[in-house]
């Protein structure tokens, strides 16, 4: 049974839950195993490399993408991730202005700040 919450619209998935990113060691076959079951699906983008990553998600796939501690070095995989994904999440520091910039420059994307656990 589907629950109906402002989460589940904005996502598209059946029921309000969420991965955790789980900074490598998340594989994309969780996160579709999580997708597949109806709640929103996350990659870590401290795995290497985030292209292999998105690459083993189909198209559509409600899953979104972890980044631990986002600094400059990152713009080049978070415009990749904001490109191809609806969800980016920026993890345990607050975003530099320009990563929210970049991420909301690609498509109606949602992008989050997350701090502590």
């Amino acid at each position: 049974m589907a629950l109906r919450t402002r989460f589940t619209a904005m996502f598209g998935c059946r029921h309000p839950l969420q991965q955790a990113g789980m900074a490598g060691i998340t594989t994309p076959d969780l996160a579709l195993a999580v997708a597949s079951s109806g709640a929103l699906g996350m990659l870590s983008a401290k795995r290497t490399p985030l292209s292999e990553l998105l690459d083993a998600v189909p198209v559509g796939a409600v899953i979104g993408v972890n980044f631990l501690t986002p600094g400059r070095e990152d713009f080049p995989a978070v415009q990749e991730a904001a490109a191809r994904m609806p969800y980016v999440e920026c993890f345990w520091a607050e975003p530099d202005p320009e990563l929210v910039r970049i991420i909301h420059a690609r498509r109606p994307r949602r992008v989050a700040s997350r701090l502590g656990t």
